[in-house]
């Protein structure tokens, strides 16, 4: 009987359980109402259960070969054990939703770096290449980076975890998408860079070769007025000629101004060698013509590759940009 008397205590120190005591933050909202649920069936049992404590106490037994203290005890042995399963779900649902919570934080903090930091950056440069590359100042060595793993970070996130923690999943897969094209377009724009460096420093090496061909030939005409022809000073070859190599050892010699050496020197020495015959006529006059004409090419060239970096990088600047304002804009829906 004494036994029935301490279960009786153990049943009603259970009884006083206040569903009021269970602290959960304001984002465990499902949590809470799982929890109302389950204690209110649980208290339901409890109370069945202690109103027929009485009965089961009047009776010998069950069939007669069954205690009353056995079954009360098989009985006690199922709810302490309801409750355990109880607990153990609630502090499932809490650490649950503690991880989906910490996993919307990370990918805010990640996204919003992207976005407002990183990604504007890109643009303003990408712009800046746009605007300021010319065949003179020529092709940096390196595109704009992001100096993060941002990107890496985002797309490194496992995407079951992922999608449970977000309950709109169209609008977190086109995040994760954008995120992963701006991913592939820095890449895209290192590959792009490289390629068009590469093959700008080949066109720069050769008018360089070809620059110093040309600079020795013109000074092989004007050496020639000078020894071969009478009164030389006042021939038109050796005024002409001479004064571009004044020219350019005065205000052009150890410049990367390449347009200002093909419209100063280049051309006006071409034009003068054509109009007036010399570059049949004159024993260095074709040898001159040849190599600007060649000069003039391969700067056509540079500039044909420069125009074509810059139209590039102005649509690179709108892709990000566009990337970017896709991001903003499905952010803007996700209740962080």
């Amino acid at each position: 009987m004494l036994d029935n008397y301490r279960t009786m205590d153990i049943l009603a120190s259970h009884n006083q359980l206040k569903i009021d005591t269970v602290i959960v933050s304001t984002g465990n909202t499902a949590v809470v109402d799982t929890l109302n649920t389950l204690c209110i069936q649980s208290l339901d049992k409890l109370n069945s259960l202690t109103n027929s404590i009485p009965e089961i106490q009047n009776n010998k037994g069950i069939w007669g070969w069954v205690s009353n203290d056995a079954i009360f005890a098989t009985l006690t042995s199922v709810l302490v054990f309801s409750l355990g399963i109880l607990a153990g779900y609630i502090r499932t649902k809490i650490k649950e939703n503690r991880s989906k919570k910490q996993i919307r934080h990370f990918v805010k903090h990640h996204i919003d770096q992207v976005v407002q930091s990183y990604s504007s950056s890109l643009v303003d440069a990408y712009r800046h290449f746009a605007q300021y590359t010319t065949v003179d100042t020529g092709i940096l060595l390196t595109p704009p980076k992001i100096l993060s793993n941002d990107f890496e970070r985002l797309l490194r996130i496992d995407s079951r975890e992922l999608f449970i923690a977000f309950k709109d999943k169209k609008v977190i897969s086109a995040i994760i998408s954008n995120i992963d094209f701006l991913n592939h377009l820095l890449n895209e724009i290192q590959s792009y860079h490289e390629k068009v460096l590469e093959r700008s420093n080949v066109l720069r090496n050769k008018i360089s070769d070809e620059l110093n061909e040309y600079l020795l030939s013109l000074a092989d005409l004007v050496y020639f007025e000078e020894t071969e022809t009478e009164n030389y000073q006042n021939t038109e070859p050796y005024n002409t000629i001479n004064q571009s190599l004044v020219t350019f050892n005065n205000e052009l010699n150890g410049s990367r101004e390449l347009m200002n050496v093909l419209l100063q020197i280049i051309r006006p020495n071409q034009e003068f060698l054509v109009h007036n015959g010399y570059f049949r006529t004159h024993k260095h006059g074709r040898e001159i013509t040849l190599l600007g004409r060649t000069l003039n090419h391969l700067i056509d060239q540079l500039g044909q590759l420069t125009h074509e970096f810059k139209t590039q990088y102005m649509d690179f600047a709108h892709q990000t940009e566009d990337a970017i304002n896709r991001i903003k804009f499905e952010s803007n829906k996700i209740d962080w």
